[in-house]
């Protein structure tokens, strides 16, 4: 059995980042060994009737994830050989829904954790304000357009990327980030200031050195899907844990009770009840940790 490995991140600049260590040392993952870790991350509730945001990261050891690969060939060779990709919201889709459920245990078989972290929107701002915003770009020297609520999922995600890059990853290994496309990776320069917030938070929490970093979108990706296929993980784990946030939060008025064992509610989506059950089964090689942060 794999000796979990999380190493203790010093707190840096957030208060719940002793929180986060507690949460990560315990999902039994052990620390990954391969050259090469690859990231990929997604978002969720962006619909107006979801009250949570979700940002879910997905950290893969590349070098043992070799089995994850030749299944999900296989799964694409029976279910979807028109190269279509899985994601949440197309999974009404017969051929999607035929797949589902071998993908998933496809997925299974990936050496390490995917985190997926679900913010009430009641909270605007975890990370910055306004003078937060205009101290980081001055100091980053960031050139986007950005609107404060774009800036503030952009320091989410890249602080919770770094955070486990700090707290799992090994001297000299290369770390490649991939990316959904969307409106943070929408031109030039704000791909340039996603590199620029990564690298700033990565310096802060990562004490030994990495071999390459590298940042880049789905846009990469090529015919068989391979880049595609690891970024649905993260969508469909974004979606779903969107739904049930939201769905918790309403059958327990307005918020997720803390400190009790909550019961699902009745009516969740066929799907989502579906990715529920994959969700909360933390025995497999791929480890699904849920974050809520709640007012």
């Amino acid at each position: 059995m794999p000796v979990p490995s999380w190493k203790s991140v010093p707190p840096g600049i957030y208060p719940w980042e002793t929180t986060f260590n507690k949460i990560f040392a315990n999902t039994n993952i052990p620390r990954p060994k391969g050259e090469t870790i690859c990231i990929f991350s997604d978002y969720g509730g962006d619909n107006q009737n979801s009250l949570y945001e979700t940002i879910s990261v997905l950290y893969v050891d590349l070098d043992a994830s070799n089995e994850w690969e030749y299944k999900r060939q296989l799964v694409r060779q029976k279910f979807l050989p028109d190269g279509r990709r899985m994601s949440f919201k197309n999974l009404n889709d017969r051929k999607r829904r035929e797949a589902i459920i071998p993908f998933l245990a496809a997925a299974d078989e990936i050496s390490g954790i995917n985190v997926t972290l679900a913010i009430q929107k009641k909270i605007k701002s975890l990370y910055s304000n306004k003078e937060a915003k205009e101290l980081l770009e001055k100091h980053l020297n960031t050139t986007g357009n950005w609107k404060e609520y774009a800036f503030e999922r952009v320091l989410r995600v890249a602080h919770l990327i770094s955070f486990l890059v700090a707290g799992l990853s090994s001297p000299n290994q290369n770390i490649y980030w991939v990316s959904d496309e969307d409106n943070l990776f929408a031109n030039d320069a704000k791909s340039k200031d996603m590199a620029k917030v990564l690298s700033g938070f990565s310096g802060v929490y990562v004490e030994h050195t990495l071999g390459e970093l590298g940042i880049g979108t789905t846009k990469i990706d090529e015919e068989d899907r391979g880049i595609e296929d690891f970024a649905s993980i993260p969508d469909l784990m974004a979606g779903a844990v969107a739904e049930i946030t939201t769905k918790l939060s309403k059958t327990y008025s307005g918020g997720i009770p803390k400190g009790l064992a909550s019961s699902l509610p009745e009516k969740l989506g066929p799907k989502t009840d579906l990715l529920c059950r994959w969700l909360s089964d933390n025995t497999q090689k791929l480890k699904r940790t849920v974050i809520g942060m709640c007012q």
